[in-house]
């Protein structure tokens, strides 16, 4: 168990007395999301550039995997459908939001394939292809014997 100095421990009952005098009885993990959710909207506030990158994609993308068919929201990787190792800019347009399966079961692992530019200009492939990983997903699909 986590032990805190008295002092801490003090600021903290007098904090979670006041939240659950205002909302209500409330569980310990309930108060402190509430306390952890303010301080981060707190600092967005007075520092709206220390977001990570990746952030303005998956707010973009409604936080969940834009894979067709998937509604995941959990596990959630922001994917360059450029790939920067080719060339490809880490602009919004070249960034979409998948889950972790899609993303490295699908794209990196050629079973699935993405090219356009995001959210809504975007072509998605399915099926294994040597060709495409060389080629971004760009070009001519050859058909290799995996693809039979």
């Amino acid at each position: 168990m986590l032990r805190l100095p008295p002092r801490v421990l003090t600021r903290w009952r007098d904090l979670s007395s006041r939240i659950r005098h205002i909302r209500g009885p409330l569980p310990e993990w309930a108060v402190l999301t509430l306390v952890i959710d303010a301080a981060r909207t707190e600092w967005l506030r007075l520092d709206p550039d220390s977001r990570p990158r990746e952030y303005h994609a998956l707010e973009r993308d409604g936080w969940r995997c834009r894979s067709p068919g998937c509604t995941a929201r959990r596990a959630l990787e922001v994917h360059h459908i450029r790939f920067r190792s080719r060339g490809g800019p880490d602009t919004p347009d070249n960034k979409i939001t998948l889950c972790h399966g899609h993303h490295r079961r699908g794209i990196h692992a050629l079973t699935a394939g993405l090219e356009g530019r995001a959210p809504a200009g975007l072509r998605w492939r399915l099926g294994r292809s040597e060709s495409a990983h060389a080629e971004n997903f760009r070009g001519e699909h050859r058909t290799t014997p995996r693809d039979s």
